[in-house]
């Protein structure tokens, strides 16, 4: 049986460093179009800005 190790720890540091991105980028870019999708949350982690 293989076990995903830290899932929940890797996506907590990405969500924050994720959100002081996406602070810096909606002041820089004065509330610039983003949207942002947290994509498979259980196996590997990928965050989409468009």
């Amino acid at each position: 049986m293989i076990r995903k190790l830290g899932c929940d720890e890797q996506l907590s540091i990405l969500l924050e460093i994720f959100f002081k991105k996406m602070i810096r980028l909606l002041y820089a870019k004065n509330l610039e179009t983003h949207q942002c999708l947290l994509v498979n949350k259980t196996s590997s982690i990928n965050i989409e800005c468009k």
